[in-house]
C-alpha cells in the first residue's frame, strides 16, 4: 500500500532472493571461505587444514558483536558442519574506541576522529602503536590525541636509533655485515666474551623477550608494548646507545686493534637489541 501510494498504482515489488541478513552471513564465515560445503571430506581442502584441523586459534572481536557474529558463528558451526570444535579456541575481546572523555563517537555530537586525519598529522605507525597498546581485555579506548602525538615521539627515537646503527655499518665490507646478522638468540658463551655495557644490555633484553612472550601469551597487549616502550627509550636509546658512540667514534680515529674490537662489539650488540625489540613489536 505504502508502495502504490509512493509510486503510484503500477509498482511492482519482488522479494529479494537473499534471505541471510548481515549477521547470518556473517556466521557462516568461518567455514564458508574454506570451499565448504564442497570437498569437505578431503584432507588436502582448505576446509581440513583451516577448520577442522586448524589447532588452536584465537579470534579478536570487539565485546559489543559477542552474541550477533561470535555466537552465530559457533552454532552454525556446530550444525553444518562435521566438526566437533569450535571454530576458535579463544576469543579476545577489545574495548570500544571512544573520545578522550570515553564518550561514544557520533557525528551528532562532533567527536568523531577521522584516523585518516591522524596519519595526516601523526603517521600511521603512531596510530597503530596507540590503539595496539592502550587496549585493557573488555575496557574501552579513549583515544586522547595526545597520547598518540606521545608515541609518535616514541616512533622518533626509535627511527633515529636504526639511522644511528645502520649509518655505522654503511662502512664494513659485506662479510662483516654479514657476520652481524642476527640468527638467532645469543648464547652464553658470546655474552660471556662481551664486555660489561654490552652484556649487560643483552641480558635486559633477554629479561624482556622473556617478560613480553608471557605477556603475549596471557594476551596483555597494551603491558607488552608500554615494557618495550619504556626498554627501548630509556634503557636502549637514553643509556645504552649514547654510552656505545664512544667506542664507534673511537674506532673511526684509531687503527688500535682493542678500540676496534671494542667497537665492533658494540654495532653487533647495537644491531642485535634492535632486532630483537623491532620483532617483538
Amino acid at each position: 500500500v505504502k508502495a502504490r501510494e509512493k509510486f503510484g498504482e503500477a509498482v511492482k515489488l519482488q522479494q529479494d532472493n537473499d534471505v541471510l541478513d548481515t549477521w547470518f552471513s556473517s556466521g557462516l564465515w568461518p567455514f564458508s571461505i574454506m570451499g565448504w560445503p564442497h570437498d569437505t571430506d578431503k584432507a588436502s581442502s582448505d576446509f581440513a587444514r583451516f577448520y577442522a584441523e586448524r589447532g588452536s586459534s584465537c579470534l579478536e572481536t570487539g565485546y559489543d558483536i559477542l552474541f550477533f557474529w561470535v555466537a552465530r558463528m559457533v552454532m552454525l558451526g556446530a550444525e553444518l558442519t562435521d566438526s566437533t570444535e569450535p571454530p576458535f579456541d579463544t576469543v579476545y575481546m577489545h574495548g570500544l574506541v571512544r573520545d578522550k572523555e570515553g564518550k561514544k563517537m557520533s557525528k551528532t555530537t562532533g567527536n568523531v576522529i577521522d584516523p585518516l586525519d591522524v596519519i595526516a598529522e601523526y603517521g600511521t605507525d603512531a596510530l597503530r602503536y596507540t590503539l595496539s597498546t592502550g587496549v585493557t581485555p573488555g575496557l574501552d579506548v579513549p583515544l586522547d590525541p595526545k597520547r598518540i602525538e606521545a608515541n609518535r615521539n616514541f616512533a622518533n627515537k626509535l627511527w633515529n636509533s636504526a639511522r644511528f646503527i645502520l649509518g655505522n655499518l654503511k662502512d664494513l665490507s659485506e662479510d662483516e655485515r654479514r657476520a652481524l646478522a642476527v640468527q638467532g638468540p645469543m648464547s652464553e658463551a658470546d655474552m660471556a666474551s662481551l664486555a660489561v655495557p654490552e652484556r649487560y644490555a643483552v641480558s635486559l633484553c633477554h629479561a624482556l623477550v622473556t617478560d613480553v612472550t608471557a605477556q603475549l601469551d596471557a594476551y596483555t597487549l597494551g603491558q607488552a608494548g608500554e615494557q618495550i616502550q619504556a626498554f627501548l627509550w630509556d634503557e636502549f636509546a637514553d643509556w645504552y646507545l649514547e654510552s656505545s658512540k664512544t667506542r664507534v667514534f673511537a674506532a673511526q680515529k684509531s687503527d688500535d686493534p682493542e678500540i676496534q674490537a671494542a667497537a665492533a662489539q658494540a654495532r653487533r650488540v647495537l644491531l642485535y637489541v634492535l632486532d630483537t625489540n623491532l620483532r617483538l613489536l
